[in-house]
């Protein structure tokens, strides 16, 4: 993959690398009004949800096979004080208690280490997002496109500068639709029966290969913060154009699980599995009853795990209280308590624990 370095001036100056093979097929005037996006022109306030803003392609453009309707850019908004330092984020989409696991497989929560700039993004990290988004896209990612940094902006840290940047993703889809979309009644009736199954199976295929389990968990990823804002939605029914399917997004809190030890990849392995298998069940009790209810971990499950996965499943007599039992983990880590993650999914009465435990045990020990 080639890329081009271009300098931008504006309202913000910095530099920018971008995807040659998509910028080449990029109308000039596309290229100009993203660079100048990025260099600080106007944004219409509804083209922005959060740090991220929608671009609205005037024509689609074809990476690989798929056509990107949309360019989405994280970071170019920070909240930038006259100093040239950004202030702290202090809402929503912080994890402010994260689960950590150390080398010995103890899993603990810790207060987050590091606020997140207002409005911005880090330069760094900026950067390990494209390059992940490059590798796993156009089937379980969004197109890579660009990345960079700004002149003179920073975040400040417990008294550390830390350089600021940006990066943008093509969409294939007209708006930036997530699993949170679901929440939306006018977009559940975009979408019909087939698409809820397919979602499921899409998801555990995504997470499957994110985390590498064909190549035994060998140079796979942890995602650490799969919620409904960071799992992208891309259907016929909402003008995606290559059948339903799930993307991952947001890979700024990603590990690599070559850089962890055995036990360390068995409890991050299970969070992430936990997490997705919880908004699977939070999905099921947001869509409308005229789609008739089902259980969509059991399609996670069955492109993830495969049989042996549903039936341990399946054998867990209560596991409608699954979020509850992962809450408890969560309450008992904050207030200080240490679990022994392979000891804990090992002895657990519940089924599906223990499977997870051995599931695991035979990959990655």
């Amino acid at each position: 993959m080639s890329l081009i370095t271009t300098r931008f001036t504006g309202r913000k100056c910095g530099t920018a690398f971008i995807n040659a093979q998509l910028w080449a097929k990029m109308p000039q005037a596309e290229q100009v009004n993203l660079l100048g996006k990025i260099a600080g022109s106007p944004i219409p306030p509804g083209d922005i949800s959060g740090r991220n803003v929608m671009i609205h392609l005037r024509s689609p453009i074809i990476d690989w096979t798929n056509e990107v309707f949309s360019l989405r850019l994280k970071g170019i908004i920070p909240d930038v004080r006259p100093d040239g330092t950004v202030s702290e984020h202090s809402g929503n989409g912080v994890d402010r208690h994260p689960f950590v696991v150390n080398e010995s497989g103890i899993l603990t929560c810790e207060q987050a280490r590091q606020g997140t700039p207002e409005g911005g993004h880090f330069a760094d990290i900026a950067e390990h997002e494209y390059h992940l988004a490059d590798q796993f896209c156009p089937e379980h990612a969004d197109h890579a496109l660009a990345f960079g940094s700004y002149d003179g902006i920073r975040y400040q840290f417990n008294g550390v500068d830390h350089k600021l940047g940006f990066v943008v993703f093509g969409v294939e889809t007209a708006d930036d639709f997530r699993l949170s979309s679901i929440f939306k009644s006018h977009l559940i009736g975009m979408l019909d029966n087939s698409d809820f199954p397919q979602i499921g199976q899409s998801f555990g295929q995504a997470l499957a290969r994110f985390h590498g389990v064909r190549d035994a968990y060998r140079g796979g990823y942890i995602h650490r913060y799969l919620h409904w804002g960071n799992i992208g939605l891309i259907a016929s029914g909402l003008g995606g154009n290559s059948g339903t399917r799930v993307i991952l997004r947001d890979f700024e809190s990603t590990l690599s699980l070559n850089e962890l030890s055995p036990r360390q990849r068995i409890g991050y392995l299970f969070i992430d599995i936990a997490q997705s298998i919880l908004l699977c069940q939070g999905m099921a009790l947001n869509i409308p009853d005229y789609f008739g209810k089902t259980e969509l971990e059991l399609y996670f499950m069955q492109t993830y795990f495969g049989s042996e996965g549903i039936e341990a499943w399946s054998k867990m007599p209560d596991r409608n209280n699954f979020p509850a039992m992962l809450k408890q983990l969560k309450t008992d880590c904050i207030a200080g308590q240490a679990v022994d993650i392979v000891n804990f999914l090992n002895t657990h009465p519940q089924p599906f624990f223990r499977f997870l435990g051995d599931y695991l045990g035979q990959h990655v020990l």
